[in-house]
């Protein structure tokens, strides 16, 4: 009798801690699946503001260009 109970008692365990296992997984492929899209609507935003304001965009790689001259001169 007491054999039978432990088998069953141990049967829900194991349904239990595969449903806790289970969500886990969802949740944190879910956080993942969040994250990845955040970034593409970055990426995207930073694509259409540099195609609106391509005069800016030059800009941006003039301030890079002078970020690495004073680079060299700190070096």
């Amino acid at each position: 009798m007491k054999r039978k109970l432990f088998l069953e008692n141990t049967a829900k365990n194991n349904i239990v801690g595969q449903a806790a296992a289970s969500r886990v997984a969802l949740g944190a492929i879910a956080i993942g699946a969040m994250a990845i899209g955040a970034l593409a609507i970055g990426a995207i935003a930073i694509g259409l503001l540099r195609i609106k304001t391509g005069k800016i965009g030059k800009l941006h790689i003039s301030e890079l260009n002078i970020d690495k001259l004073m680079m060299k001169d700190r070096l």
